[in-house]
């Protein structure tokens, strides 16, 4: 099995994410600051041969996902229902996906956009851009 990380990185309408074979489960390097989450899965690596007899690396299953962590500020239910109470027209549809979904807390990344976390999940404590 190899080691693998993955991070990711804000799109236009979906985030991205960038792979990347490492030697450990150390946290990556950010500081450029272009990601904003990571998580390391393993993947067996198989050679194979084309018919013509060029040999390639076939990636195999992802397993053994860790949780997510995310550089940014984590915010509870509570505190998104207050903000919600601030700013309505800014946060009332993030509320309604907590509550729909059932998530107890998000993160703020960097970037200024939500993501939803799950029990397991970890944020490392990073400025954000202030609530609206």
């Amino acid at each position: 099995m190899t080691l693998f990380v993955e991070k990711l990185v804000p799109g236009t309408l979906f985030s991205g994410a960038h792979v990347e074979e490492v030697a450990d489960h150390s946290p990556p390097d950010n500081t450029t600051g272009r990601y904003f989450g990571f998580r390391f899965f393993e993947q067996t690596i198989h050679k194979a041969t084309r018919d013509d007899g060029v040999v390639f690396d076939s990636p195999g299953e992802k397993t053994n996902f860790s949780a997510w962590t995310y550089w940014g500020r984590e915010y509870s239910l509570d505190e998104v229902r207050a903000m919600a109470v601030r700013n309505p027209s800014r946060y009332n549809i993030l509320l309604s996906n907590l509550v729909i979904n059932d998530y107890a807390r998000v993160v703020r990344t960097k970037f200024g956009q939500f993501m939803p976390l799950e029990p397991e999940d970890k944020v490392i404590p990073a400025p954000v851009p202030p609530e609206e």
